[in-house]
């Protein structure tokens, strides 16, 4: 029997779904149960390896209260240097974008093989 929720069109673009075509449900059910129970035995990689001896030994932050935090009166400060790295990337970024809209997506080839199969 063909569980409802599949018909013949599923097995035509899914071939491997026509291997499960002949179980209902109550099988299918138990095959995605294993599935899971297997995939939960897998070896989780350590985590903790991957944190440096620095960080490890860092002191935990200091926790201030919210109120605190949103009424100081912090403005950044940007020095001289910090400017003129801003200031060249907005240049290259800028230059880019007038690159990128001078350049065309689709190369005249392409352009042109498109129209044939719109217009048939």
């Amino acid at each position: 029997m063909i569980a409802p929720y599949l018909n013949a069109r599923s097995f035509q673009s899914l071939p491997c779904l026509a291997l499960f075509a002949q179980y209902d449900r109550p099988i299918m059910r138990l095959l995605l149960l294993t599935t899971f129970f297997l995939a939960a035995c897998t070896t989780v990689p350590e985590l903790d390896a991957r944190i440096s001896e620095t960080a490890r030994a860092a002191e935990y932050p200091s926790l201030q209260p919210i109120d605190q935090v949103l009424t100081s009166d912090r403005t950044p400060v940007l020095d001289d240097q910090a400017v003129s790295a801003f200031q060249g990337r907005i240049a290259r970024l800028k230059a880019r974008a007038a690159r990128l809209r001078r350049t065309p997506v689709v190369d005249s080839t392409s352009r042109a093989r498109l129209h044939q199969a719109i217009r048939g």
